[in-house]
């Protein structure tokens, strides 16, 4: 087993090291104790944001779940359940050629 040691205030404590990882999490939605969170879906981490910091994920970096780029979280994707890059967001919405031309 991995033990962490921490200093706070001079005192030492050591920990198990099996709390979050430092990495880019892959953020999704889920209902914990009767709230929607933040969670990370990577399956060696525990890290979520509780819903009275749900405004701190803005800018946190997260995995696209279209894709699995890095991107940055923002307000559109801070309100999708499975948050998607800007790139991926775009793709969606462009319409196909053949609906783009007139028929005068």
């Amino acid at each position: 087993m991995l033990f962490i040691t921490v200093v706070i205030r001079n005192r030492k404590y050591i920990m198990a090291g099996r709390g979050s990882r430092r990495h880019i999490h892959k953020y999704h939605k889920i209902s914990f104790a009767g709230m929607q969170v933040f969670a990370c879906a990577l399956s060696d981490c525990t890290h979520y944001m509780p819903q009275h910091m749900e405004a701190m994920i803005i800018g946190k970096a997260s995995y696209c779940w279209e894709c699995d780029n890095p991107m940055v979280m923002d307000e559109i994707s801070k309100k999708m359940d499975k948050p998607i890059c800007v790139n991926c967001r775009t793709k969606k919405i462009e319409l196909p050629a053949n609906l783009l031309t007139t028929n005068d």
